[in-house]
């Protein structure tokens, strides 16, 4: 519910080229490209192959002219650049060229759709290191789209070997959906990773664009939607209900895509907020302007505890530290309600 770039201290755009590089450099002895592990060999073989079908040739040059230009754009550019080149794609090729059955909720591949996916191969990607070593740049603790679930790379043993084994726990989710844009599989900006009741569960196949939801790498959330409740002094979790209001004119598909109202009004999320509600009853600005009244020349001690009692809480104090927390947006919004933050 934040944007990846305030996390951490990493030159994103250059870790993007940095993959690129990774995906395209390896080659033979006599400088051409390798057939099965650079991309660039996989799509010159491919269409040697396609040779007889003109739009297939037209479709693989695109990504070949001019020293491979528009390939690295593809692999490296930010979600509102990808926008663009779906929509160059589209206006040079008909429709259906790569799907076919497409609705909101699903698409599906035809065969040339898969031919494309499978040259692009993001299936080796997985397997390699480089999803758990780019995602250690990323310093993120929870999942951006719901922020409910952790993410963490873990490193395990195995006992027949002898050897640790870096695991990831977490999904790589397409924002822009491979059954839709199979050409759009290994690119950076496109790899958000987030929990599998986001990815595979919910968002499936849903056709996501940044015009209508929130990708991680492009836009926060919280600065377009903030949550409410409908009281802040409820006598029990039961009666405890999340609301969204609308900060910004963004549209709230992904609130509904996802679930999250659904997935917040739940038990144990309730039980958490009305566990903080209840500590933080007594420290609104009326109750810490009677305290600091009596208690002046002290006034510093009474601001400080109220932080450590955040801190305890796991509420951000900034925007910036949302996704460090688990239900940060929600808990912060709940004690800007409240007003116990500004």
């Amino acid at each position: 519910m934040v944007k990846i770039d305030d996390n951490t201290a990493t030159d994103l755009d250059k870790l993007a080229l940095e993959h690129y590089d990774n995906l395209t450099t390896k080659r033979k002895a006599d400088g051409t490209y390798k057939k099965k592990e650079s991309l660039i060999g996989r799509i010159q073989n491919q269409l040697i192959i396609d040779i007889l079908f003109p739009e297939r040739v037209k479709f693989w040059n695109y990504f070949l002219a001019n020293n491979f230009s528009n390939l690295k754009r593809i692999i490296t550019s930010r979600p509102d650049e990808l926008q663009v080149i779906i929509a160059e794609i589209e206006n040079l090729f008909v429709a259906n060229f790569l799907s076919t059955n497409v609705s909101y909720n699903s698409a599906n591949l035809n065969d040339f759709g898969n031919i494309v996916k499978n040259v692009i191969n993001y299936e080796w990607y997985r397997k390699t290191d480089k999803p758990a070593i780019y995602f250690s740049q990323f310093n993120i603790n929870f999942c951006p789209y719901c922020n409910k679930d952790e993410v963490q790379n873990i490193q395990v043993i195995d006992f027949s070997s002898g050897n640790v084994i870096r695991t990831r726990l977490y999904q790589l989710d397409h924002f822009y959906p491979r059954s839709r844009y199979p050409y759009l599989s290994l690119s950076f900006f496109n790899l958000i990773p987030g929990c599998a009741m986001c990815n595979a569960t919910l968002k499936g196949e849903k056709d996501f664009k940044i015009t209508t939801h929130f990708n991680p790498f492009h836009m926060r959330f919280n600065e377009h939607f903030k949550f409410q409740l409908n009281s802040i002094i409820p006598n029990n979790a039961s009666e405890i209900s999340i609301i969204f209001d609308n900060l910004t004119a963004h549209a709230d598909n992904q609130i509904f895509d996802l679930h999250i109202l659904e997935r917040y009004n739940q038990g144990a999320t309730k039980d958490i907020l009305f566990d903080m509600i209840n500590l933080f009853k007594h420290r609104t600005v009326k109750v810490q302007r009677s305290v600091l009244s009596q208690l002046r020349g002290l006034a510093g001690s009474v601001e400080l505890s109220t932080i450590a009692l955040l801190n305890s809480q796991g509420v951000p104090l900034e925007p910036e530290q949302i996704n460090k927390k688990q239900l940060g947006k929600i808990k912060r919004d709940v004690c800007l309600q409240m007003e116990i933050i500004k």
